[in-house]
């Protein structure tokens, strides 16, 4: 855990300090823009377990929404720096692999709770257009929030008289704490003086595993992610 966070901070600090720079001279030029946003996302989950059918690794893909909020300020007429924290869930994850060698695996996974502040740069080339297209790039840190444990079940019985069982259970707990690289292609809709619309389409690759162990890997997700978000204007 001690390892996840250090990277975590890395990962994290330099983005701050872009901010702290940059904000006090934003902040007191042009207005904010305050709003909150719904998504999509189609997550790529792949886990692996050592031992489990010659070592299975299996993947599994699901769609879930998310919900949030957006605040954002300009740094310029062309770049702008988005803060847009949200909720959602990855998905559960439950499986039985057999071996033939009398030796049966599986797990059960809960749904699991994550709270993200993606921390976004976007640049917008026409910056006095009606649709302003842009491309962005940032970072993401968050939290998983519950249903941590997984538990692995080793079921091992003979094929042949005398028949006998064994039953072994291990409980493993997710990584609390993660991270992830953002990149995003949307346009800025000025709908009025005060209101705007963003849309945008979104891939995302979380740089730490969810659970890494000697016998069960959670690999690092990526996701493609579609969001719509309503945002008003906040003059200084």
């Amino acid at each position: 855990m001690k390892q996840r966070t250090s990277i975590l901070l890395r990962l994290v600090l330099p983005v701050l300090a872009l901010l702290l720079l940059t904000a006090p001279p934003a902040m007191g030029q042009m207005p904010f823009r305050f709003g909150v946003q719904l998504g999509m996302m189609g997550q790529n989950n792949q886990y692996s377990w050592v031992g489990a059918s010659d070592g299975a690794t299996t993947d599994v893909h699901h769609q879930n929404g998310y919900f949030g909020i957006v605040v954002d300020y300009s740094l310029s007429d062309q770049w702008q720096m988005e803060f847009s924290p949200r909720y959602g869930q990855r998905a559960q994850l439950q499986s039985k692999w057999d071996n033939r060698s009398g030796v049966r695996y599986s797990f059960t996974q809960g749904t699991v709770d994550y709270l993200a502040i993606p921390m976004l740069l976007r640049y917008s080339p026409f910056s006095r257009a009606f649709v302003r297209p842009y491309l962005a790039g940032g970072i993401e840190f968050g939290m998983n929030l519950s249903n941590l444990g997984l538990r692995l079940t080793e079921y091992r019985f003979s094929e042949e008289p005398p028949l006998e069982s064994h039953v072994e259970e291990e409980d493993l707990f997710m990584h609390q704490l993660f991270a992830g690289s953002v990149i995003e292609l949307g346009t800025d809709i000025r709908a009025s003086a005060d209101w705007s619309v963003l849309f945008g389409l979104r891939y995302e690759q979380e740089l730490t595993p969810l659970l890494e162990n000697e016998k069960f890997t959670w690999e690092s997700p990526w996701s493609w992610q579609v969001r719509l978000a309503l945002l008003y204007t906040i003059d200084q």
